[in-house]
């Protein structure tokens, strides 16, 4: 596997194989980020120095399903495939225990 970066300024994008992986960037008030993209080149994973974190998932059609934060929000997707214009509804989802 070959790794390599680019670098733009405060940003610095990682490669596998010619596919970008991750990204880190430091904004000016000191915040430092990271991203992670899957193969589709999709962000799949956000994290930064406060302890924030993010997570998406996506379908075979690239579409986002489901999106979950460090700070409990949670949100799914829905669509319909046999639709032409695929119209994605997005519905809240409140923390729960059982």
């Amino acid at each position: 596997m070959k790794i390599t970066k680019t670098i733009y300024g405060n940003y610095i994008i990682y490669f596998y194989d010619g596919v970008k992986k991750y990204e880190h960037f430091k904004e000016g008030r000191g915040l430092d980020c990271w991203k992670e993209y899957d193969t589709d080149g999709n962000e799949i994973h956000y994290k930064n120095n406060t302890g924030f974190e993010s997570w998406r998932e996506y379908d075979t059609h690239n579409k986002r399903i489901h999106y979950k934060n460090s700070l409990g929000d949670e949100t799914w997707s829905h669509y319909n495939l046999n639709s032409k214009n695929i119209e994605i509804k997005e519905e809240d989802i409140k923390p729960f225990s059982f």
